[in-house]
């Protein structure tokens, strides 16, 4: 059977990735988003997805597979508490970025969360261009999330944080705007669909 798709000589994602992916469903099995009974791994395919799509235009491409791995991998020490000594074992990548993104992360509450942003500007290096690039698809997908189908969740308190880091972090432009665009959307109140009032 033809294929209408360009291929290339190699895999850019190998079975390294496709173990990761299974680990991450296998940690995440019983979690699910904050309401609808939504299996919480679709957040992280949602983020590991704007990782690779993004990551393959902005990133050299040796650095793909482990910026798609941290992605999916992102709550692994702050919600489920693996320690972050495993992930050398996949690279020294991996295992910097996670520590930028997750360790003393948001999630853990031991923190400021501008302390948190402060921490990915900082960075440098491969590892910092990867924690980055996940931590705005992360940031990006939630707020699609609660704009579609989770406004009753969202915490207006949040929305300086979110500001910020749009401000401060060096998120692709188009995720940017998207996010401001969001951002904007979560300001207004919530309306009926009759219009009649908030709800």
């Amino acid at each position: 059977m033809g294929t209408f798709l360009p291929v290339v000589t190699s895999p850019l994602l190998t079975t390294r990735f496709v173990n990761v992916l299974h680990w991450a469903a296998e940690l995440h099995a019983r979690q699910v988003r904050e309401t609808h009974d939504i299996p919480f791994v679709s957040h992280l395919l949602a983020v590991a997805a704007l990782t690779v799509e993004k990551g393959a235009i902005l990133l050299p491409a040796e650095l793909l597979e482990d910026a798609a791995i941290v992605a999916l991998m992102h709550h692994s020490v702050g919600d489920i508490g693996l320690p972050l000594e495993l992930f050398e074992s996949i690279s020294h990548n991996v295992q910097a970025a996670m520590q930028l993104l997750c360790q003393d992360c948001p999630s853990a509450k031991t923190e400021p969360k501008q302390a948190y942003v402060q921490r990915l500007i900082n960075g440098t290096g491969e590892a910092a261009a990867i924690a980055q690039l996940v931590a705005a698809a992360d940031h990006l997908d939630n707020l699609r999330f609660y704009t579609d189908q989770g406004r009753s969740l969202w915490k207006p308190n949040d929305q300086p944080f979110y500001e910020h880091f749009v401000e401060q972090v060096n998120v692709p432009s188009a995720w940017a705007e998207e996010m401001e665009l969001l951002l904007e959307r979560l300001r207004q109140p919530v309306r009926s669909r009759t219009g009649a009032g908030v709800i």
